[in-house]
């Protein structure tokens, strides 16, 4: 296996270093050139002083991470063939992971409270047990999640390159955040829900 670690000049600079741009472009080059790569090449990025982009490159596709050197920690990973989903995917999880730093795309979409609240009428409750119901193909599905007598209902919606989107609606905000794949939003969306639930108190405000 061979190791390419890139030198600092051509590091992804923190905020202020570079614009959006030429950060993007630096990880654009990494990404396309890790992917034509051989199978068992290693290239390595800082993307912060202590945050690495490792893209070890498979048989298939290549495996990319975030890991902060400094905590020892496995921030993300995730797996793509695509040059273009793997660009979206680590801009993704570099915005989730808060690190300092800025690319010129977003891949966030914005929804209306209406539409996260999901439709009026219409649900279908599947007879396979799952907690999950289709609604409408422009929306996608839709799960009720209660503890102690509060509710909330959490939409997921899948896109075409594979990402997804979920949004939940509680005390009138609207919480939304783009996950890599329809498996994630559903996970992470239900635990970030009943931890809203489960914090909240009626005296932190009279609105259920």
């Amino acid at each position: 296996m061979s190791t390419s670690t890139l030198s600092a000049q051509t590091a992804i600079p923190t905020r202020g270093s570079l614009s959006p741009m030429q950060a993007e472009s630096v990880l654009k080059s990494m990404i396309a050139s890790a992917l034509k790569s051989a199978p068992g090449t290693v290239c390595e990025i800082m993307v912060t002083p202590t945050v690495e982009l490792r893209i070890e490159r498979m048989s298939s596709g290549a495996k990319f991470e975030l890991n902060d050197l400094a905590a020892i920690d496995h921030i993300w990973e995730q797996q793509y063939a695509n040059g273009k989903w793997a660009l979206r995917g680590v801009i993704n999880a570099t915005t989730a992971a808060g690190l300092d730093v800025r690319f010129a795309s977003d891949f966030t979409r914005s929804k209306s409270k209406a539409a996260a609240a999901g439709p009026e009428a219409g649900l279908i409750r599947p007879s396979n047990g799952s907690i999950w119901r289709k609604i409408t193909i422009e929306l996608g599905e839709e799960a009720d999640v209660e503890l102690a007598g509060k509710k909330t209902a959490i939409l997921v919606s899948e896109h075409d390159d594979g990402t997804a989107t979920a949004t939940f609606a509680w005390l009138g905000e609207v919480y939304e955040e783009s996950f890599e794949s329809l498996w994630h939003a559903k996970s992470y969306s239900l635990k970030a829900a009943e931890t809203v639930l489960r914090w909240w108190k009626p005296s932190d405000n009279t609105a259920a």
